[in-house]
This record gives structure tokens, sequence and C-alpha cells, in this order.
């Protein structure tokens, strides 16, 4: 009988030694990986070569490209540095600086410490003029004065010196010796001795000479920004007093719209003085318009003097009231507004008289 052959063997071929001892263990499972390395670094291996000779390259030029980039970086800080430096200043810049900018009393403080200097001496004298210690800046204006007798500008300042001392006819002569000589020197700072002296006579109520004085300071050239605001301001009134009220709105137009220089923006007492012109010029301004509108010589001073009294120019409203109420007495407008003007200069009794009359 014969024998049935066996049933068919499915299962998987047994691996081979060699690969099941190569798979078996963490040790085997290594040398698989290595194998397959090898292998796949066969083909590659000019690639290899190349990123091999990039990586070399790398490791020596991005440390060389890393020292350029700090040498450079610190090239631009020196600049930089060099750029914003600044040497110290001295005593007179300083208080050069102070003055311009209003700090006075800071300013007297530091120029005295280089007062051998006879700019920081002649500094200190003007920053005197201006906190209103006028013995103190005659005495650095005459040691100066002692070392240069022929100096213009000395003899401005020594005026300005005076005039706030009340020495009007001393400050007078002084600007007068500046405007009478023909030197260039004296050339340069005539305008502001005309302006300053100008001013002196508008004050003291001498308006030709304070005419013709202002217009030759605004015809020059060296006045700073509050000496042509007050020339045009004040040149512009003695036009207007004389019913020329197109040549005074000009003056008028100059006057409104003054501003300080860039080095003394921050300058709060000179602010304070140029905006307060400013606005007397800007009524004027309104006002004079209204005064020419008007129909006689009268009405127009009548007006023009109410004008002034809104600007505090009061000896000039008392001149044009007194030429109007001279043809016309009884104006009563003209007799309220000298009224006023009597009340606001003090003189009261004749306020009430003025005033019971209108």
């Amino acid at each position: 009988m014969e024998q049935a052959p066996p049933p068919p063997d499915n299962s998987p071929p047994a691996p081979k030694p060699g690969v099941k001892a190569m798979l078996s263990g963490r040790a085997g499972f290594g040398r698989l990986l290595t194998l397959g390395n090898g292998l796949l670094a066969r083909p590659a291996s000019r690639f290899a070569r190349t990123a091999a000779w990039l990586e070399d390259r790398r490791k020596w030029s991005v440390p060389g490209a890393a020292l350029l980039v700090v040498l450079l970086l610190f090239t631009l800080e020196l600049g930089r540095l060099l750029l914003d430096y600044q040497p110290p200043l001295s005593s007179l810049e300083i208080g050069r600086q102070l003055y311009n900018s209003g700090h006075y009393t800071a300013a007297a403080t530091e120029l005295r410490q280089d007062l051998p200097d006879p700019n920081a001496k002649l500094l200190l004298a003007q920053d005197l003029i201006a906190l209103h210690q006028w013995p103190a800046a005659s005495a650095y204006l005459n040691e100066l004065l002692r070392a240069a007798p022929n100096d213009p500008t000395l003899y401005f300042w020594i005026g300005q010196a005076q005039l706030g001392n009340n020495q009007t006819a001393a400050a007078a002569a002084s600007w007068n010796l500046i405007i009478g000589r023909t030197d260039p020197a004296a050339r340069q700072v005539q305008p502001k001795a005309q302006a300053a002296l100008g001013s002196l006579r508008y004050q003291q109520g001498q308006y030709p000479e304070a005419a013709r004085l202002l217009y030759a300071a605004l015809a020059g050239t060296g006045l700073d920004a509050t000496e042509q605001q007050q020339a045009a301001y004040l040149y512009g009134v003695l036009l207007a007093r004389d019913l020329r009220f197109a040549d005074a709105l000009k003056l008028f137009q100059q006057a409104a719209h003054a501003s300080l220089p860039g080095s003394q923006w921050d300058n709060l007492p000179l602010q304070t003085g140029l905006d307060q012109a400013t606005a007397r010029a800007k009524t004027l301004l309104d006002q004079l318009p209204l005064a020419a509108n008007e129909k006689t010589d009268g009405a127009k001073r009548a007006r023009l003097a109410y004008a002034f009294i809104l600007t505090e120019e009061y000896p000039a409203a008392e001149e044009q009231l007194a030429q109007v109420l001279q043809i016309a007495p009884t104006y009563t407008d003209a007799r309220a507004y000298l009224g006023i003007v009597y009340w606001r200069t003090g003189r009261l009794d004749k306020a009430r008289n003025a005033l019971n009359m209108a």
C-alpha cells in the first residue's frame, strides 16, 4: 500500500544564519546600519568629498567674516562717538547760552568765573543791565572803556545803563557820540543807538526827532528782533498821528510778525515783551482802518485817540484829543476819551471834570 505524500510546507523559509545573526541583538542592528551607510556612501562619494571640502572652507571662512563684521561695527561706533563729541564749553560760552535763554542770574554767576576775558566782562555787563543792576553794569563797562576808549559798542551799553539809572541826558549823550561818528566801527552800531535814542525821544514827547531817528534806524542793519519790532511799532504810531494810515499799517504788520532768533527761542523775558508789543500792533491793525473810514479829520483823530487808549499810548491819545477839542469843543466822544486818558494817567480831578462835561 503506497504511503500518502506529506502535505506541502507553506511556511516561509528560514533566514540565513548570517542575516539572522546580523539582525539579532543591539550590536547586530548597529552593524546593519553601518553596512547600509556604507552602501549609500559608495555612489555618492564625489558628493561627500565636495561636502567635506565646503565644510572645511566654512570652518575657516566664518570666523574671518565674523571678525570683519566686528571690526566694521567697532569702526561705525567709533565714528559716531567722534561725531557726537564736543569739547568742554568755556565759562563765556556757557554764560552766553544762559544769557540768550533768559537765565540772567545763572549767566552772571558763570561769567564771573572768566572776568579776565573782555568779552566775558562785556556780556556780564549786558546781563546785569537785564537784571536792572545799573551801577554794577556801569562799573564793568567803565573798566572796559579805559582799555578801549573808542569802542562804540561800549558807549551803546553805557547809555543803556545810564537810561536804567534815570540818567536820560547822559544816555542821550552816549548815543549821540556813536551817531555823530563816521568810522566803520561806529556805523555798525549806529542803528542800535538811533533806535534807543529814538525811543527815548518818543517817551519824552519829542516826536519829530523821534521820527527822524527811528526812520534812520529802520533803514540800517544790525538791530536785533526786539529793537526792530519796537522801532517799527513806534515809527508806525508817529505816522498814524499824522493820519498816514497806509504807511503806518505796513509798520504795524512788520511789528506784529516779529519773532526771536533760534538762539533766543526759549528766552521768556524777551518773548513776553515781544508778545505784548505784538498784541498792541495787532490792536492798531484792527483800529486804524476804522479811523481811516471816518469822514472828517476830527472824527479820524478821535477814533485814532481811542485806538491809542486801547494800546496805552496815552500821550499820543491826549495829543489827538487836544487837536479835536480845539476845533470842536463840544465833541462829547472826544471829551469822554480825554477823561479816560486823565484817569488812566492818575489825574483824577481832570478826569472828573472832563467826564462831567462829556
